[in-house]
């Protein structure tokens, strides 16, 4: 840009930013000269300067985002997903029958709601005493854990929460198929710290129960997420006093045979209880199907998956 040109501009700026009638009058006036100088005339200048005003700089978003390469990238995503979302309709019949809530959603929900905070619903940004969906499981108030685990009967054995968990686990990442923005309600979060405590913590007293612990390693140790030091020392913990007590009633069994004591009442190592792996475990159930836990004492019913 030539001084004349410079010096158009800032006489332009003026006389377009004040409103005083006789500044504007004396701005246009003034206008006509470095234009002159600069060879044109102030329509000329007006239009050479508007067309010379340098483009803004597109942010890296902007360029990453207009590649060709990532659009056909997302355009393969995009049918992929359209691909899983209609394998999802049509397990469970509908979109709709997706996003409805369940029995134990709908307890859940209704045992945390008196713990929202004030002015707080279920369509804005709400907490449970000051926890949310986003905090620790460390920072979860005693009232949270108490209207979680009374709103419905909590797992007491490894398989049953494996099985809730896997069922959970399988509905969340139905909806996130149909509805990327699509994330889980808080109480469902909280419910979700509490079963992972049990499958961490809770003693596995048959085989069934550490095969369930085995998949539960597994899970961890495959995704894409990771559980805390702290949680993985207390689950490794828990499986090495899994296999310690194994062993004590293998060795006891063994010393039973050997003095030929009858050990038809001795205690066992049990397979795993009739129900716990059939009915309990998420991969032979379909629908709204009973799990039964005998172990418990209690009907339980899961989600579709």
């Amino acid at each position: 840009m030539t001084v004349d040109l410079k010096t158009f501009a800032n006489v332009r700026a003026l006389h377009d930013s004040t409103t005083n009638l006789g500044e504007k009058a004396s701005a246009a006036a003034r206008m006509k000269m470095p234009a002159c100088k600069a060879g044109m005339t102030v329509d000329q200048a007006t239009s050479k300067l508007d067309t010379s005003q340098p483009t803004p700089p597109r942010s890296i978003f902007d360029e990453l985002f207009n590649q060709p390469e990532f659009k056909v990238e997302m355009a393969e995503r995009e049918r992929a997903r359209i691909i899983k979302a209609d394998a999802v309709i049509a397990r469970y019949g509908s979109a709709d029958a997706v996003s409805a809530g369940t029995p134990m959603e709908a307890a859940l929900r209704a045992a945390c709601e008196p713990l929202l905070g004030p002015g707080e619903t279920w369509s804005t940004i709400y907490r449970f005493d000051g926890w949310g969906s986003l905090d620790s499981r460390a920072d979860m108030p005693a009232t949270v854990q108490e209207a979680v685990t009374c709103a419905w009967p909590m797992p007491e054995t490894v398989a049953a929460a494996w099985a809730e968990f896997r069922c959970t686990d399988r509905l969340t990442g139905a909806r996130y198929t149909l509805d990327r923005y699509c994330d889980p309600p808080a109480f469902s979060e909280a419910r979700r710290h509490l079963v992972e405590v049990i499958l961490n913590t809770a003693p596995a007293r048959s085989l069934n129960n550490m095969r369930t612990r085995g998949a539960w390693l597994n899970f961890w140790a495959n995704g894409d997420m990771r559980q805390s030091d702290a949680e993985h020392q207390a689950v490794v913990a828990t499986l090495r006093a899994d296999i310690e007590r194994m062993g004590q009633r293998i060795r006891g069994q063994k010393a039973g045979a050997t003095d030929g004591s009858d050990v038809s009442h001795t205690d066992t190592v049990q397979s795993g209880q009739q129900g716990e792996a059939q009915s309990a475990h998420p991969s032979t159930s379909s629908g709204w199907t009973s799990a039964e836990f005998p172990a418990q004492g209690v009907t339980n019913r899961y989600p579709p998956l």
